[in-house]
């Protein structure tokens, strides 16, 4: 059987998590509500080249390789929350979004994963 958080024990991600900076921990956040980088930069009234260097350390410290894959690893681990327009479904080489209330979901986009990152998923 294989943990949720790819095979690692719970407090070797607790740690990582552990060494995000509080502005890093806005910008996941902020990612995972779907914001590009533009809005983050003016949302937290820093520059855009500012936001990617926060997205490259915390690619870095979380040990993700995607801004997707970050989404992924922010909802669960309760670093970002779920928006209450959509929520993202799936297998790991396929990724759907769905709208709508749970009467009437729809699929209103789908991403096809490369095998990089749908290997990632599955561990």
């Amino acid at each position: 059987m294989t943990r949720e958080n790819g095979g690692k024990p719970p407090h070797a991600e607790a740690a990582k998590i552990a060494t995000l900076t509080a502005c890093e921990r806005q910008v996941i956040t902020l990612v995972g509500e779907g914001l590009r980088n533009k809005q983050i930069a003016q949302r937290l009234f820093i520059s855009e080249t500012t936001v990617r260097h926060h997205l490259t350390l915390i690619f870095r410290k979380l040990g993700v390789a995607e801004r997707l894959e970050l989404i992924m690893y922010a909802y669960r681990h309760g670093l970002a929350k779920i928006p209450a327009w959509g929520v993202i479904v799936g297998s790991p080489s396929k990724i759907a979004l769905q709208v709508g209330g749970a009467a009437a979901l729809s699929t209103c986009c789908t991403v096809t994963c490369s095998p990089r990152f749908s290997s990632r998923l599955t561990k």
